[in-house]
């Protein structure tokens, strides 16, 4: 991926958007680019961290697994997603297990960059504090799910959250091809392909909203 397109989805980046150009740039520029195959692992729980990632393409499930091999997922980042900032923070280890649900591009950050970016652009250690309380927001939300909502009202739960997650990552893509998971999950679709790319992007959104409204009838 070209540098000046790693640039345009760092400035659509939750974290980097407020940066500008020049700094974007930098960050590009000392960025390592990784490429995952559906199903490959990025890092496991507990490694030792030394970076963060930063979603260019594809998207990337971040889940914990018990003894038995029982997974709960705990997010999935899409393009412009980041992936173990926590790390960057604490100094832990990765605190999940991550893995690409489809073939993905990820720019990964060292932790001492970071840190220097940090220095350099106070903004972006303000942003940082506000995902990392979203995402804590989102795992008590995930903690009350499994204790106290039934099977029914978790699914439900569940088909909002990746119909939102779905219509995030629409706003997100490229704009030179349709990135959804309803039409790229395997190579396109004959569908995608009689389609413009506005038009494809307005039927996927429309099957997004769908099963929104399906899973909201569930939590009346």
């Amino acid at each position: 991926m070209t540098i000046e397109r790693q640039i345009e989805i760092l400035a659509k980046s939750a974290l980097f958007q407020n940066l500008p150009m020049n700094a974007l740039a930098e960050i590009a520029v000392h960025g390592t680019e990784h490429k995952l195959q559906q199903g490959q692992i990025l890092f496991n729980t507990n490694e030792l961290a030394d970076g963060m990632y930063v979603v260019l393409s594809g998207s990337v499930r971040a889940f914990r697994e018990n003894m038995d091999g029982r997974e709960q997922t705990i997010h999935v980042e899409c393009v412009g997603g980041t992936l173990a900032e926590v790390s960057v923070f604490d100094g832990g280890p990765y605190p999940s297990t991550t893995m690409a649900e489809e073939d993905s591009e990820l720019l990964f950050l060292a932790k001492e960059d970071v840190r220097r970016f940090m220095h350099k652009y106070p903004e972006i250690a303000l942003t940082a504090l506000a995902i990392m309380a979203k995402k804590l927001r989102t795992v008590a939300s995930l903690a009350e799910q499994l204790a106290l909502k039934d099977v029914s009202q978790r699914l439900a739960m569940l088909l909002l959250e990746e119909a939102q997650r779905k219509i995030r990552c629409y706003e997100m893509a490229s704009p030179f091809r349709c990135h959804c998971r309803t039409c790229n999950w395997h190579r396109g679709s004959a569908r995608c392909a009689r389609l413009s790319r506005a038009a494809c992007r307005n039927w996927c959104s429309r099957k997004s909203l769908q099963s929104a409204a399906i899973a909201s009838s569930f939590l009346i």
